[in-house]
C-alpha cells in the first residue's frame, strides 16, 4: 500500500495483493521480465501536462524500460517505470530525477 497524505488530506492511495499463481510475477501485466521497479510521485508542484507528455517520450526511448507518466491533479504526478536491466532503469530514473527537479513537470 502507499498511501500519500498532503496537510492531512489524502491525496493518493494504491493498493497491491499478489496472491497464488494466478497473480504471479512473470505474468505480464504484473512484472514480465523485469527485475527493477519504481515508482515516482511528485506533489505540490504545478503539473504541465504538455511537459508530462514530452517525459513520457523521452523514457520511450530508452531501450529495455518500460515506463507511464500520469498527471493525476493538476498538483500531483505519478511515474512508474519497470526494466529488466540495471543500467537502463537507473539511467530512466535519472531523467525523471532531473525533470521534477528543475520543475520541467
Amino acid at each position: 500500500e502507499l498511501r500519500i497524505l498532503r496537510a492531512g488530506r489524502l491525496e493518493y492511495l494504491e493498493r497491491y495483493r499478489l496472491t497464488s499463481a494466478e497473480d504471479a510475477p512473470a505474468r505480464l501485466w504484473i512484472a514480465g521480465d523485469a527485475c527493477y521497479f519504481g515508482t515516482v510521485v511528485a506533489a505540490g508542484r504545478h503539473v504541465d501536462r504538455v511537459a508530462c507528455a514530452l517525459l513520457q517520450s523521452d523514457l520511450a526511448a530508452f531501450a529495455d524500460v518500460r515506463a507511464g507518466v500520469d498527471a493525476l491533479d493538476e498538483r500531483l504526478l505519478l511515474v512508474r517505470l519497470t526494466s529488466g536491466a540495471g543500467v537502463p532503469f537507473h539511467e530512466a530514473r535519472e531523467l525523471i530525477r532531473s525533470a521534477v527537479g528543475s520543475g520541467l513537470v
